[in-house]
């Protein structure tokens, strides 16, 4: 990732916790809702792309989830691992993948995402309309994330549950 890609992708990131809840004080996030949901709190799970707040990491340690953070360039939070280095049950990367001006910047992030998940694991993640830095569409990077993932589920809301190619 070159840092022209890395500072508009840290541009991007506005999530400071201000609207990320609802007035019954549960997060908005799609992709956090689907793990709170869908997801065993026996997990190891990495937020990929987590930010300077680690918003969604901290909801969900709290209720009892085992999430670490990980961002690139200053997006990082203090309590974030240092390298992609450990592997993981389940990845997500919410908000994310829209964040990527180039496409060698998505693929890069997909490498990397398929590289600390456990064989089998999953990445769980979205593709907003907006804010949108690369003129693909959903369809686009579903075929982009097949390269790597085996697509299990893709909701009208945007979420995409995957699964880790067995690499035999």
């Amino acid at each position: 990732m070159t840092e022209e890609e890395i500072r508009i992708a840290n541009k991007t990131y506005r999530s400071k916790g201000s609207s990320v809840f609802n007035s019954e004080g549960k997060i908005r996030s799609i992709v956090a809702r689907y793990i709170e949901s869908d997801v065993d709190k026996t997990k190891k799970i990495l937020d990929y792309g987590c930010g300077t707040y680690f918003v969604q990491g901290n909801y969900l340690n709290n209720l009892g989830f085992n999430v670490d953070g990980w961002d690139i360039g200053n997006n990082k939070p203090v309590n974030c691992v240092k390298e992609l280095e450990n592997k993981y049950d389940v990845v997500y990367a919410s908000n994310v993948l829209n964040t990527m001006s180039s496409k060698s910047m998505l693929e890069e992030s997909l490498q990397q995402i398929e590289k600390c998940l456990l064989n089998e694991g999953l990445l769980i993640t979205n593709y907003p309309k907006t804010p949108r830095k690369l003129n693909l569409s959903s369809n686009d990077i579903v075929k982009l994330i097949e390269q790597y993932f085996v697509v299990m589920k893709k909701y009208d809301n945007g979420l995409i549950v995957c699964q880790k190619k067995n690499m035999l």
